[in-house]
């Protein structure tokens, strides 16, 4: 017979957290410190314990930098949330404005829950006029499902510096809300995928780290087409 080796998870490949501290293991639903983690362990994740003095994901940047970093990025999105408010309605700029919220969500640990909150109003602003203006081409929105995806992580880790205090003991209140926060969005983009489909026409998967699902179209009646979320125990999981 053939064994397979339970590996453990880390917290980055070949560093232990850039050497500016260590890695510790959570449960993602209750936030409470555990003892080890694998890899096929869904709600165990990996986590850094940063000395002071150094943030990020991984410990790589300094306090300071993580704050002027977060300043600039907080600035690109109120911009951004105020450009769908002055900018005249057309797939282009609905286009634009999800090439946007890419560039800008592309590192999740540079952004504040309340910049998470500002992206979430400019993807909801985004979906919403796609919506209205039935455009043909959800591929052009892939902005907002990474800008999503990156609501998810700072909605569960928020990346803040002193979040695990000296003794390995988590000191931030992980929200319970995240599925919340973020399905609506997915729901509006599934309708919009569906309204370029016909029936019969082969699903439509979409993967990102924190949720999965797949999107078809079906007769309903009164109800119209229909959106499908399905997943691994592990995109479920951490969701909630």
């Amino acid at each position: 017979h053939t064994a397979y080796r339970r590996q453990r998870q880390m917290c980055i490949r070949d560093r232990n957290c850039s050497n500016h501290g260590s890695c510790l293991f959570f449960d993602v639903v209750t936030g409470s410190k555990l003892q080890s983690c694998s890899l096929i362990e869904s709600r165990c994740q990996a986590a850094c314990d940063c000395s002071d003095g150094h943030s990020g994901e991984f410990c790589e940047i300094s306090q300071s930098e993580l704050r002027t970093k977060r300043g600039m990025r907080s600035a690109l999105a109120n911009a951004l949330l105020n450009l769908t408010h002055i900018d005249d309605i057309s797939a282009s700029t609905v286009t634009a404005w999800s090439a946007g919220l890419f560039s800008i969500a592309l590192r999740p640990h540079e952004l504040s829950l309340e910049d998470a909150a500002t992206l979430a109003e400019v993807v909801n602003i985004t979906l919403n006029n796609a919506l209205e203006l039935q455009m043909d081409s959800h591929e052009a929105l892939v902005g907002v499902l990474q800008t999503t995806d990156t609501i998810a992580s700072v909605l569960k880790y928020n990346y803040d510096p002193n979040v695990y205090n000296a003794n390995n003991t988590i000191t931030y209140a992980f929200p319970n809300n995240t599925a919340a926060s973020v399905l609506p969005n997915l729901s509006r983009y599934g309708q919009l995928v569906t309204s370029n489909k016909v029936l019969g026409e082969n699903h439509t998967l979409i993967q990102y780290n924190n949720f999965g699902m797949t999107v078809h179209k079906v007769v309903v009646d009164s109800y119209g087409p229909n959106l499908t979320l399905i997943g691994a125990a592990s995109e479920q999981d951490s969701l909630t």
